[in-house]
């Protein structure tokens, strides 16, 4: 079932992941509000739903890039708590970015 779930992914969901991802690595590489200019605001905010729902459905790839999302704040507060949380139940299903993430939390 999630084999299926997974595969049902929405080009705009993939869209999401990418681009919310590379906003999180150009705010990791120097300062959290250096990615600002990759997106805008409404941009941010509909991609963080669209992972957010895929990520709920039980994505991996999804949580990870949620754990980051709250990791860097990015179209969200900063919360380490929220992160942490997203990070586990990625790494619980085998994602080794969020089972590395975790490993660098502690």
């Amino acid at each position: 079932m999630r084999v299926k779930a997974a595969s049902r992914l929405q080009g705009g969901v993939a869209a999401a992941l990418l681009a919310l991802s590379a906003a999180c690595w150009a705010g990791a590489a120097a300062e959290p509000q250096a990615a600002d200019y990759l997106l805008a605001p409404q941009d941010i905010e509909e991609a963080v739903q669209q992972i957010r729902q895929a990520a709920d459905q039980g994505h991996a790839e999804a949580q990870f890039a949620l754990g980051e999302i709250y990791d860097y704040g990015r179209g969200v507060s900063e919360d380490d708590t929220e992160a942490i949380r997203w990070y586990r139940r990625a790494a619980a299903q085998g994602h080794a970015g969020a089972q590395y993430t975790l490993g660098l939390e502690y």
